[in-house]
């Protein structure tokens, strides 16, 4: 196991911020990449996890987008295969928080959570 796998299963399984996690690698993650990473799993229970948290106020919209911004675009962390387009297709919207001032709602997160548990791609409807 490489030294940087376990913080990154504590960020995915929100233990710690994005800061913590470069606290504690002692480097940001962007700079794990390459041919020899073996990415940490994401699969729909994890995201379901943190919308989860976030509809019942136990995590802050910031650490939703920071979470989803940071699966979405650092090779640390990769799609379950055969949970991969469904995934996307949710993290993707997350991640577009970052650029808005919305909040999601209840419907949203749900339609998400619905998604998520039926493994339905959300970008082909």
């Amino acid at each position: 196991m490489e030294p940087w796998e376990t913080p990154a299963k504590l960020f995915r399984d929100l233990a710690i911020t994005r800061k913590e996690l470069k606290e504690m690698l002692g480097y940001d993650i962007v700079y794990v990449s390459g041919p020899n990473v073996s990415p940490i799993d994401i699969g729909t229970e994890h995201v379901m996890r943190v919308l989860t948290q976030y509809r019942e106020g136990a995590i802050a919209r910031e650490r939703l987008v920071e979470w989803a911004v940071t699966i979405y675009w650092m090779e640390a962390f990769t799609y379950r295969d055969g949970q991969d387009e469904c995934i996307a297709s949710v993290v993707s919207d997350l991640e577009d928080l970052d650029d808005c001032d919305k909040d999601l709602t209840t419907e949203e997160i749900d339609r998400y959570i619905w998604a998520l548990s039926t493994n339905t791609d959300l970008s082909s409807q």
